[in-house]
Order: structure tokens, then C-alpha cells, then sequence
């Protein structure tokens, strides 16, 4: 905000300062009362003229809630300031470099602080837990030999001592115990039949299609694999399987092994395994390894 009665340009954000240094103080505002001033320093910002100016002596305020630019501190440099017709423009040499607008008879500067994030980073120590989850877990050796050569402002306070243990590293580095090898095996042709749908592919084939249907006799490992153009057409292709196997080996296909796609437990589907007595074998959820002959 662009006001007259201020002596000094405020900001309540120490991300806008390019230039800082601590200085406690008291600031009178407008209404008689008094603020905390927490430091001063400089603040860059860019108009929507296109220009990049420095503001000096900018007091910061936390407690505030907007910031002040103050047109004495402005008029002091050397600038001059027109307010007109619902405006404000800031002009030096006669030149406008920066230009606002009247909103509830208030003027407000249209311009943004170029913050310099270098100069806030890791101010303040912080124990070396801290430090260990905000750089992605790394070890605790190697963040006190590398982080503070490694990083400006990374400042590790040695009084406290990290935990042994980190929940975070325990639960993202923890793995499955792998799933045995299946000792089952089937007898006889068609007795369990382990199926999966895979897709959508990156490529279409010529034909339009982007699915692949796979069916895998358990006993001679012999493969059948149909192409889809859509998941829907599964049904299609489980019936056209079902007769050309039955047809093939003169025998009946008993058990369907597959995971718990939608493709699989559909009503129709379904409806097609119990009208031929045919066993329906689903995987757990989350877990392909139990039907790693098809996957």
C-alpha cells in the first residue's frame, strides 16, 4: 500500500528482504499504537513497468498485515509521486517506474519482492534429526561430514542427540518377505489355468488393439494369448478360449487362476464359470507374486 503518513517503507515478510540486520524496535502506527520492529534491511522489487528498484531502510514488522510503501522515504531519493484520476505513478527524471491503482480510497503499488531465499536458509541451528528429514533421510554420517560444507546455512546444534531409530526410515526402506515357490502342480490338461490382462499398451496395434488376454495351462505351460480393444471384450475372449481348449484336449477346464481385476469378477463372468462347474481361484489384493505364471 501506497501511504502518505508513513515515514518508513514495512514489510511483515522476511522473505522479501535481499538485505538484512537484526534491530529490535518499536514502530507507532497510525491509530497510537505500538508494534514490535523485529530488523531493516533492503527489498527488491520488480514493478509492472518492467523495472527492478531497491528499497532501503524498509523496517520489518511481523505483526502487520500489509505492506507500506512510504511515500516521503520515496520522495526523499529523489522520486516523485502523482496521485490522478484513480492512479498513482511513481516517476523519476519524468520517467514512471512504477505505477498503482485506488481501490476503496486506498492506493495500492502494482509490484512483487524479489525475495533472495539464499539469505533465510538455515538461520537457526537445528538437531541433527531435524536436519536427517529435511534432507530426504540421509544418514546421520554423512550429513555431519558433508551437509555443513555442502550447504550454506545447513548449522547442526550438537547438544541434542538423534534417536537410534526413525519411524520415516523404517517405514520407507521396509520390504515384503518374498513369497515362496509354489510346490503345487497340476496333473492333468486344463485342470488350472492361470489368466491376466494386460494394457493398455504405449502403441496400438494395426488392428486398434491395446489390451493382451493370456492364458497359461499349468501342466504344459502352453500359452494362448488374444488381443483386445477394450477391457470389456474379455468375455469374448474367455468364451472363444473355453471352446477351443475343450475342443483341442477333449478334456474340461476346472480352475481359473487370475488376480481380482474388474475384467475377472464382472457378473458375467461369473455367470460363464458357474453354468461350466469351473473354480474361480483369486490372488490376495496387492499381491501378483501369487499369480506369477500369468503376470
Amino acid at each position: 500500500m501506497i501511504d502518505s503518513g508513513a515515514t518508513h517503507h514495512i514489510t511483515p515478510h522476511a522473505s522479501d528482504f535481499s538485505s538484512y540486520s537484526k534491530i529490535k524496535g518499536a514502530v507507532r502506527l497510525g491509530d497510537k499504537s505500538t508494534v514490535a520492529q523485529e530488523g531493516v534491511g533492503s527489498v527488491t522489487i520488480k514493478t509492472s513497468e518492467g523495472y527492478t528498484i531497491t528499497l532501503s531502510n524498509v523496517l520489518h514488522v511481523p505483526t502487520i498485515n500489509t505492506r507500506f510503501i512510504s511515500v516521503s522515504a520515496l520522495e526523499i531519493k529523489g522520486s516523485e509521486i502523482i496521485f490522478a484520476s484513480g492512479a498513482a505513478k511513481i516517476l523519476i527524471g519524468g520517467k514512471t517506474i512504477a505505477s498503482g491503482v485506488r481501490d476503496q480510497k486506498l492506493y495500492w503499488l502494482d509490484a512483487v519482492p524479489i525475495a533472495n531465499l539464499n539469505l533465510h536458509t538455515g538461520s537457526t541451528p537445528a538437531s541433527l534429526h531435524i536436519w536427517h528429514q529435511r534432507m530426504g533421510h540421509i544418514s546421520h554420517s554423512a550429513l555431519k561430514a558433508h551437509g555443513p560444507k555442502a550447504l550454506k546455512g545447513l548449522d547442526i546444534d550438537n547438544t541434542t542427540s538423534a534417536p537410534t531409530i526413525c519411524h520415516g526410515c523404517e517405514l520407507g526402506k521396509s520390504t515384503r518377505q518374498p513369497f515362496p515357490r509354489s510346490t503345487k502342480k497340476s496333473s492333468r490338461i486344463l485342470e488350472i489355468v492361470h489368466s491376466d490382462l494386460a494394457g493398455p499398451m504405449q502403441s496400438k496395434l494395426i488392428q486398434g488393439s491395446e489390451y493382451t488376454a493370456t492364458f497359461i495351462d499349468d501342466y504344459l505351460r502352453h500359452t494362448v494369448v488374444y488381443y483386445l480393444q477394450s477391457k470389456d471384450q474379455f468375455v469374448i475372449v474367455l468364451n472363444k478360449f473355453l471352446s477351443w481348449a475343450e475342443t483341442q484336449t477333449s478334456e474340461k477346464m476346472r480352475v481359473l487362476h487370475s488376480d481380482c481385476g474388474g475384467e475377472y469378477i464382472a457378473g458375467y463372468i461369473k455367470d460363464i464359470l458357474v453354468q461350466r462347474g469351473i473354480e474361480h481361484h483369486l490372488t490376495m489384493p496387492n499381491s501378483p507374486q501369487q499369480n506369477g505364471k500369468a503376470e
